[in-house]
């Protein structure tokens, strides 16, 4: 029996109870009880037949390299290839609680900590060419 190490002895007891008692082996992962499980593995041996991992491509200064383009046609049968593959997999045997929820931490919310302060026009000085332009206006009343 796969256990974590903080399982408890009742959780641990339900092993010896059905409908658990009844499998040789077992995996507990997350409130759920696990049973391997033999499976056909022909369409995975077809599709790793079909994507092989191709080397990386050297570059060659050489003209003599040929690219030829191979067609591949299914003379046997490829189920028939692939039918002594198999994987082991498992399988959901008895749902003891849902998964656990993952709590949301809230002491990590840096904008609500205080009021943001009220902004304030920052008091500017008269440019030089505003000064220049006031004083020409002043003058042009004058006259």
């Amino acid at each position: 029996i796969d256990v974590p190490l903080n399982l408890g002895s009742d959780m641990l007891d339900a092993c010896l109870k059905p409908p658990l008692n009844e499998y040789q082996e077992l995996m507990y992962h997350e409130g759920t009880w696990y049973a391997p499980v033999v499976l056909n593995a022909a369409p995975l041996g077809k599709f790793e037949r079909e994507n092989k991992r191709l080397p990386m491509k050297t570059q060659s200064n050489s003209k003599s390299t040929v690219v030829l383009n191979r067609k591949r046609f299914d003379w046997n049968d490829p189920t028939r290839l692939f039918s002594n593959l198999w994987c082991i997999s498992w399988k959901a045997v008895l749902e003891v609680r849902p998964l656990p929820e993952v709590l949301r931490r809230k002491d990590l919310d840096f904008t609500g900590i205080r009021e943001q302060p009220q902004t304030q026009p920052v008091p500017s000085q008269p440019s030089a060419a505003e000064s220049t332009f006031r004083k020409v206006l002043a003058q042009a009343k004058d006259t």
